[in-house]
């Protein structure tokens, strides 16, 4: 694992010390189901090489993880009360959404890691 990988899992860790209305407003702090799916979600997209290019809060309460592409904007979105959403806006105003509903079922992993893998190599000829 990188150094960077790590410090996404810590990243997630450290959210467990984050009080409600972290963001100066009424944002709840990521819960324990949030962080533990993030951790799960996290490790399945390091395996498929699919690290996140951040990981932070959510003002609605979760935590993120994002990918960026130069003409798009993915998030896995691990709510605070269990629930995954998936979802990518890119510039032409299109919108995928997504959800997940077992994280214990691998097949709901390979819709997240071809919902990215789309995404990466739609950029990809893009920028060819």
């Amino acid at each position: 694992m990188t150094f960077e990988e790590e410090k996404m899992f810590e990243n997630i860790r450290l959210m467990e010390d984050m009080d409600d209305g972290w963001n100066s407003y009424d944002a709840p702090a990521p819960s324990y189901i949030a962080r533990r799916n993030a951790i799960r979600v996290l490790k399945k997209m390091i395996e498929s090489r699919l690290t996140p290019m951040k990981i932070s809060p959510m003002a609605d309460g979760g935590v993120a993880l994002q990918y960026y592409g130069k003409d798009w904007y993915a998030s896995i979105d691990l709510m605070n009360d269990g629930e995954v959403l998936y979802g990518v806006n890119d510039n032409d105003s299109v919108s995928d959404v997504g959800y997940i509903y077992d994280l214990g079922n691998w097949k709901e992993y390979e819709s997240l890691i071809m919902f990215v893998v789309l995404r990466t190599e739609k950029t990809d000829r893009k920028e060819s």
